[in-house]
C-alpha cells in the first residue's frame, strides 16, 4: 500500500454479502501475498476505506525478482513470511480466545 488504508473482509456466508473485517492495512503493508505464492484464490477480498494508491506484483514479477537480485529477494521473501507469521498468530490466539469462550458456554449449558 503507497498510501490510504484498506480493509480485508471474509465472506461469511455462500452469497458474499454478509463480511467479516480481518484487518485494517495502511501505508507499507500489503495483502494478497498467499495467492501470489502459492498460485491460489484469494482468500479475502480487500476494499479500501480511505482514496488509496497500490502497488502490484504479480508472481512471475516477483519470481524474476528473486532471480535476478537473489539476495533483496531473500530479504523480501524474509519479510513477507514474517508478516504471515505475525497473522498466523494473531489468528491463533483469536481461536485460542474463541476457544475458552466455547468451554465457558459450554459450562454454563451444563448447569
Amino acid at each position: 500500500i503507497a498510501s490510504g488504508k484498506v480493509s480485508i473482509e471474509k465472506s461469511m456466508d455462500k452469497v458474499g454479502r454478509k463480511f467479516k473485517p480481518l484487518a485494517i492495512l495502511e501505508r507499507g503493508d500489503f495483502f494478497g501475498e498467499m495467492a501470489v505464492l502459492e498460485k491460489q484464490p484469494r482468500f479475502a477480498q480487500a476494499s479500501a476505506v480511505t482514496d488509496a494508491a497500490l502497488y502490484e506484483l504479480d508472481r512471475n514479477k516477483l519470481l524474476e525478482f528473486i532471480k535476478t537480485y537473489p539476495e533483496a529477494g531473500a530479504s523480501l521473501l524474509i519479510e513477507i513470511v514474517r508478516v504471515i507469521l505475525r497473522r498466523l498468530q494473531n489468528t491463533s490466539n483469536e481461536v485460542m480466545m474463541l476457544h475458552g469462550f466455547m468451554e465457558v458456554l459450554a459450562r454454563c449449558k451444563q448447569k
